[in-house]
């Protein structure tokens, strides 16, 4: 009987150590198991996310008209040398389209902080486990 109960001391001695290395191993993060309270509204995330998309695509296009403006400064004439003298009237059109040209690179720097602070809060590793797919991975 004592022989008996010393194997049943050691097997549940066993059970209970392996149970502490895998907790142990859990908590450390060597196993993957979702994090339980994480309670983060992703589908807030999508359609913050999804507004930064439409706000990023207006801004390209806005770009894209810009770029149609200040196209006849860039790309003259060679073959008309009246092309290259500047008129007060071309000064100010160039510095309006400049301070345009300014106005959107800072917006799309603000946008860009957004949209960090915003991957920031929502980790695209998080993302990706917890909606299913990679659908916001940089």
């Amino acid at each position: 009987m004592n022989r008996r109960s010393s194997t049943l001391q050691m097997l549940g001695f066993t059970i209970v150590l392996l149970f502490a290395v895998v907790l142990l191993l859990t908590g450390l993060g060597v196993f993957g198991v979702p994090d339980a309270n994480d309670f983060r509204d992703w589908d807030s995330y999508y359609e913050k996310r999804d507004a930064l998309d439409a706000e990023w695509d207006r801004l390209f296009w806005e770009s894209r008209k810009l770029h149609q403006e200040i196209e006849p400064f860039i790309s003259r004439d060679f073959d008309d040398p009246n092309s290259f003298i500047e008129t007060p009237e071309g000064r100010a059109a160039m510095k309006v389209l400049a301070d345009k040209l300014k106005a959107q690179l800072s917006k799309s720097k603000a946008l860009q902080r957004k949209a960090n602070k915003l991957d920031r809060q929502y980790p695209p590793e998080l993302v990706s486990k917890y909606a299913g797919y990679p659908r916001y991975d940089r």
